[in-house]
């Protein structure tokens, strides 16, 4: 990938190297959020969301603004989430 190229563009090129990795989005007032990847949708009433790592960690921001270094992996986790009341 091009210097530069975020995260939202890198799910794009694998959507066109593999139908597999086609995926849908929502923009939100924080940006494109996904909402499924290779027909797998987020669940919502159940609090399962597509979640990014980058390099093994949580990314701090959403697949628009998330820009990946040399070198760096990213991974679309499909997980269960857990909030604290």
């Amino acid at each position: 990938m091009r210097n530069g190229t975020n995260a939202h563009e890198i799910l794009k090129l694998a959507a066109t190297q593999d139908p597999c990795f086609n995926f849908t989005v929502k923009m939100t007032m924080w940006g494109n959020s996904v909402r499924s990847i290779c027909g797998v949708h987020r669940r919502p009433a159940d609090k399962v969301y597509w979640m990014i790592k980058i390099d093994g960690k949580s990314a701090k921001t959403g697949i628009d603004y998330l820009i990946p270094g040399d070198g760096s992996t990213l991974v679309f986790v499909y997980k269960q989430l857990f909030w604290r009341k």
